[in-house]
């Protein structure tokens, strides 16, 4: 099951030209914790706009920045949700302008 997710943008320099707040990923869940992940939603809203904030452009223009970053925001999801949970953090666009 996925739950769509919208944040907030990263910063000026981070724009998805369909979203013009964000960018689009979905957040794959185990089936039976939809309710509780759909509940905490804001929580996890916030918890990764507060680590994207902290990214720098520099960072950013690495190859190997969009592996990285994935890895630190679905880890950052999952202590949020709690084991089991969030299994799989998938980003649909990545834009830098």
């Amino acid at each position: 099951m996925y739950i769509q997710y919208v944040p907030a943008t990263c910063e000026s320099y981070c724009k998805c030209p369909t979203h013009s707040d964000g960018w689009p990923a979905q957040l794959e869940v185990a089936p039976k914790y939809m309710a509780e992940v759909e509940a905490i939603k804001p929580r996890l809203v916030d918890v990764l706009n507060g680590y994207l904030r902290a990214v720098a452009l520099s960072e950013l223009e690495d190859p190997t920045a969009l592996i990285r970053l994935r890895a630190q925001m679905l880890r950052r999801l999952q202590v949020v949700a709690g084991e089991g949970r969030i299994t799989d953090l998938l980003i649909m666009e990545f834009v830098l302008s």
